[in-house]
């Protein structure tokens, strides 16, 4: 096996373990953000007037963005 190939195996590896981290933690995070959507509390911060946070979605995305790079660090 060249050492080009070794290089590209390798690398395929950690995109899908990369995937599958994310996807998991999209998920995770979109659930968490949906039930805090839905506390009680939720609505009282709507009602006062304070300025609105992005889609759930995005609020998700963002999560996860900050989280999975930890994962793959060392």
């Amino acid at each position: 096996m060249t050492q080009n190939a070794r290089h590209h195996s390798s690398s395929g590896g950690r995109d899908i373990e990369f995937r599958l981290i994310y996807c998991a933690s999209f998920i995770v995070f979109l659930i968490g953000t949906l039930v805090a959507r839905l506390m009680p509390w939720h609505w009282l911060i709507i009602r006062s007037g304070s300025p609105r946070r992005g889609t759930i979605i995005s609020e998700a995305t963002a999560a996860t963005n900050r989280f999975v790079p930890f994962a793959f660090m060392g």
